[in-house]
């Protein structure tokens, strides 16, 4: 039957015949696009009377109308709560019957400490039937399987008399089976056939699996139905796994740490994906050395700054797009290639831009089109635990032709890869400077060399320096590529730093093979960064300490001085500001007799600018304390 589009209900009228059996069956299966309600409405001599037909998120209803033979009529209503405009196709069964004995529910325990069967246990299975038709005098039940590796050691049971309407178990007789130590791992599939009244039988399949499924996908979309593309995935790769849904099942019910894969899809839950609780579950899942693959719409703005996605993934939500293709990145063991596309269809709810915070583990799997520094599929690998992060709705996957990737290809791809023994490169060994190093560097030919071994000599090494040693987020890289040294000049750091004095800094390397990283220790360092100071070759030797004007004075954006000395001497100039902070260290080293040109940018100590305003330079040389106002003018 077929809704008119002008209706959101119309009917099904059954006269009840004379060779008409005891009971009828109603069945409904409607276009689960829509919401449905299902009205039954009896006419039984001059009683008219109905009832309403549960249906499902799949939009199926069934029911069962007994004593059949004593009704004139029925009608059926199918009704849609939600029309938009179309056709809304539907199926409905109407048949009379005599008996309808059906599995209700299956429950089992099993031996170990987990609820999942594992080799070398024993399963205790209690099966609840229930009978819709006439009164049984007598059902009992068998079950069967051609699984290797399991034996039934009891399998069959006796449920009894059976009245109409009524369920039965076999709680005081269970099915008994045991799982050898050697049985094959994954889906076993068991036949439970009930005979009733000495003759008729029904069989129905029941499956379980047998080991705890290393896959668990935890449906926490809300009931969006998000979760088809990852189940096609899933299937694909012929591995077991199992789907619990969020709504029912409490997080102590989901039990993550005994997963190898866990996929969380939050679907199109905006704003409404993660829970406070549920990122704290996740954040302590990673910790215990496990895989995750996380997928939501705008899952990177929901967890934009907060510690799962900046410290445990090392990602940034970086702003929304309304773009929807994306390339894979070269040699990505995820993305793979640039020619693997995915087609986005976003319509008005856009799409999260999302980059890394610099370290080597995090990446792009795949980037923008047109924009390979920013992405929607990340991946973080480290021997402590890897994530795939895809800031979409799995459903917004829609390949308009062959050349891009399917949703189902997508979570194949990426599972394969969570699936998969990574083998990481060889960790880099540092030599030299060793940790606490401290060096000063006064002019441009000075350098500071750096060393460290490696026995992986495929792997292309990236040296780096950083200043925070609780996280890998460079202030400076140098792809040395199967080289083992390395050095940084004075005018590198001093574009890195300006003028400092001590300051503590850390350098590591990390190797990368096939898109995997391996990063060394730290060693920390201390530099002092002098001013280059310049000496006056045409002017006679000094006899006297002296300090010049500043030149010009007020000045942007640079001021000389220039700096007599009469005698080898230890000398020490600084910027201070008017509240007697130090603000810039210039220079600081034993000098000759001479003059030397001092020159000051208004750079500070932290490689920043300084503001307009008033300072003072102070040239120490032992006892000698010489000073200048510089006036800098912006």
């Amino acid at each position: 039957n077929k809704l008119p589009d002008h209706l959101g209900v119309n009917y099904v009228k059954i006269n009840r015949g004379s060779g008409s059996q005891d009971n009828l069956l109603i069945q409904f299966d409607g276009d689960a696009n829509y919401n449905w309600k299902l009205k039954v409405y009896t006419h039984q001599g001059t009683l008219d009377d109905g009832f309403e037909i549960p249906v499902d998120l799949n939009a199926d209803g069934f029911a069962v109308l007994n004593n059949w033979t004593s009704y004139n009529s029925a009608t059926i209503n199918p009704i849609v709560t939600s029309a938009g405009g179309a056709n809304m196709n539907y199926i409905l069964t109407l048949m009379s019957i005599e008996n309808l004995l059906l599995l209700d529910d299956i429950e089992f325990d099993v031996s170990g400490d987990n609820p999942y069967p594992d080799p070398g246990e024993t399963i205790s299975l209690i099966v609840t039937v229930a009978n819709y038709g006439n009164t049984l005098s007598s059902v009992s039940g068998e079950i069967s399987t051609n699984h290797e590796g399991i034996t039934i050691t009891d399998g069959s049971t006796v449920f009894g008399a059976v009245a109409t309407n009524e369920l039965s178990d076999n709680t005081n007789d269970p099915f008994i089976i045991d799982i050898s130590e050697n049985v094959e791992l994954g889906m076993a599939v068991f036949d439970i056939t009930l005979t009733f009244d000495g003759n008729e039988t029904v069989t129905e399949e029941w499956q379980i699996n047998i080991g705890i499924p290393p896959i668990l996908l935890v449906d926490d979309d809300n009931g969006d139905n998000t979760e088809e593309g990852f189940v096609a995935g899933l299937d694909s790769l012929n591995i077991s796994y199992e789907i619990i849904d969020r709504t029912s099942a409490t997080l102590d019910d989901i039990l993550l740490d005994i997963r190898d894969v866990v996929i969380w899809n939050t679907g199109s839950a905006d704003g409404n994906g993660l829970s406070a609780v549920e990122k704290n579950v996740i954040k302590e899942y990673l910790d215990s050395g496990k895989n995750l693959f996380i997928s939501g719409s705008h899952l990177g703005e929901e967890l934009a700054d907060s510690e799962l996605l900046n410290d445990y993934l090392e990602m940034r939500y970086a702003g929304f797009r309304t773009g929807g293709i994306l390339r894979g990145v070269e040699g990505d063991p995820v993305g793979v290639s640039s020619d693997n596309k995915l087609f986005l269809s976003l319509g008005s709810v856009g799409i999260d831009s999302l980059s890394t915070l610099g370290d080597p583990r995090s990446s792009l799997s795949f980037y923008y089109n047109g924009d390979e520094e920013h992405g929607a599929v990340l991946r973080y690998s480290s021997p402590d635990y890897r994530v795939v992060f895809s800031s979409f709705n799995m459903n917004a996957v829609s390949p308009p032709n062959s050349t891009f990737l399917s949703d189902k290809d997508y979570v194949y791809s990426v599972l394969s890869y969570l699936m998969s023994d990574v083998v990481y490169p060889q960790t880099p060994t540092l030599s030299l400077p060793v940790s606490g190093h401290v060096d000063t560097l006064m002019s441009s030919s000075d350098i500071i060399e750096f060393s460290w071994s490696n026995s992986n000599l495929e792997g292309n090494n990236t040296f780096f320096i950083l200043d925070d040693p609780e996280f890998i987020r460079p202030l400076f890289t140098h792809n040395t590529q199967n080289e083992l040294i390395t050095e940084l000049s004075y005018d590198t750091l001093l574009s890195l730093f300006g003028y400092v004095d001590n300051k503590e800094l850390y350098w590591g390397v990390y190797t990368e093979v096939d898109g995997e990283v391996s990063i060394s220790d730290l060693n920390s360092f201390d530099i002092t960064i002098m001013n280059v100071l310049s000496v006056d070759d045409n002017i006679h030797a000094p006899n006297q300490f002296h300090l010049s004007n500043a030149y010009p004075n007020p000045f942007n954006p640079r001021t000389s001085l220039s700096l007599s000395i009469p005698k080898l001497s230890f000398v020490n100039i600084k910027v201070y500001d008017l509240m007697g902070r130090e603000i810039a260290n210039i220079a600081k080293g034993n000098f000759d007799q001479g003059v030397y040109n001092i020159s000051w940018d208004g750079t500070l100590k932290d490689n920043s600018n300084a503001t307009s305003g008033v300072y003072i330079l102070i040239a120490e040389m032992g006892e000698q304390l010489l000073t200048k106002k510089l006036i800098l003018m912006k």
